[in-house]
């Protein structure tokens, strides 16, 4: 069953009366993907948060973002966040069915990155078709300040979500380039069909 709304309609077998009733069907958010849960931010920076729902059926999900300290950063309901002045502001998402995350966003601090690395990937930098792999990134200093952002190549091969979490659709191979500021880091991925 996936998520959604249906009217169910009853009527008597004579047709004289009916009778209806909406029922909604909400995802089922199981977890989180998420970027960074920690992030040093300039004030003024505004950036979408790498955050995506993982769902049972692989439908949308609806979430809800909040902030605790909207004066220090506020979020809206697509999940762009403002930095407005110095300090840290937890950012909640929360699903439908009550599942939720966190991410840590101080803003004024940090220092620039001096390293960016793609800790972990697929084996032999090789997926199935259908295949879904997360990225482990790791920046240096561990209060570099920026945002982690992630482009394919060819999305139709490959593709990457906002939170780093790649998707073999069909054979071919995909550039994935992961930034973070001045900083670049490139992964080439080959995805084949599986076993007959």
């Amino acid at each position: 069953m996936k998520a959604g709304t249906a009217v169910i309609t009853v009527t008597t077998k004579d047709g004289g009366k009916t009778a209806t009733c909406v029922i909604t069907v909400i995802s089922s958010v199981k977890s989180f993907a998420v970027s960074q849960k920690t992030m040093e931010v300039a004030i003024g920076a505004s950036f979408m948060l790498g955050v995506v729902p993982i769902t049972s059926d692989e439908s949308p999900a609806k979430l809800t973002w909040a902030s605790n300290k909207p004066n220090i950063a506020s979020v809206d309901q697509n999940g762009k966040v403002t930095a407005l002045s110095s300090g840290t502001a937890t950012i909640t998402i929360t699903a439908e069915n009550g599942k939720s995350t966190n991410v840590t966003v101080k803003v004024g601090g940090g220092s620039p990155p001096t390293s960016l690395t793609i800790k972990t990937y697929p084996v032999r930098n090789t997926m199935k078709v259908g295949e879904v792999f997360m990225l482990d990134i790791d920046a240096k200093p561990g209060n570099a300040q920026g945002v982690i952002l992630f482009e394919s190549g060819n999305a139709a091969i490959v593709s990457v979500n906002k939170a780093g979490q790649l998707t073999a659709h069909k054979a071919g191979s995909a550039t994935i380039t992961v930034t973070m500021g001045k900083l670049t880091e490139t992964l080439k991925i080959t995805a084949e069909w599986g076993d007959e």
